[in-house]
């Protein structure tokens, strides 16, 4: 049996990293919403190509 795994949620659950937002993700983000004057929204990320056809 083949083994189907949705992407968009193996995305979700990994970004941001710890190594970026801190752990646990959920306090860790309210902590830097909440004390840091700047938007992180360019500060880091992912960038590669998706094939949602099949996975290498």
């Amino acid at each position: 049996m083949e083994r189907v795994i949705d992407i968009a949620a193996l995305v979700k659950a990994i970004h941001p990293t710890p190594a970026v937002c801190g752990f646990p993700k959920e306090a860790a983000k309210r902590f830097i919403l909440q004390n840091e004057n700047y938007n992180r929204e360019f500060y880091t990320g992912y960038l590669g190509e998706l094939n949602f056809q099949e996975i290498k």
